[in-house]
């Protein structure tokens, strides 16, 4: 494998896992506004400003990530075909094998490797 075909790779496995964190993120800034009445009352000996203060780091930390990431995940939308995105998913988000996505998209070994070199390649447009 090529070292720029490994930057390609690991860019995508740092974007997926930071799509996990934004989620986790999300869901923390969920249950704050949802319960914040709750919070503030469990809280009365703190300063409500705490909770503020963190639902905003939360926040922050929300559109941070959106942001990282925004250009793969533009490109990813408009220039990859739909096995491609299904190729990428499951490699790199799911983490499965090689025989794992070859067995889910139905796929030979040799046309394995060919739409992954197709992949990074378009990728290497964004990412390098």
């Amino acid at each position: 494998m090529k070292k720029d075909d490994k930057l390609v790779e690991d860019k995508l496995v740092e974007y997926f896992n930071t799509l996990e964190e934004l989620d986790s993120y999300k869901s923390k800034l969920k249950y704050y506004e949802e319960n914040i009445n709750i919070l503030n009352i469990a809280n009365v000996k703190k300063d409500s400003t705490d909770i503020k203060n963190e639902i905003n780091k939360v926040k922050l930390k929300i559109v941070e990530n959106e942001f990282k990431y925004k250009h793969i995940e533009n490109f990813i939308n408009s220039s990859l075909t739909k096995e491609e995105k299904e190729f990428i998913e499951l490699r790199y988000r799911k983490k499965l094998t090689v025989i794992g996505v070859r067995s889910k998209l139905y796929m030979c070994e040799k046309t394995y490797y060919k739409v992954k070199k197709e992949i990074l390649e378009k990728l290497k447009v964004v990412v390098l």
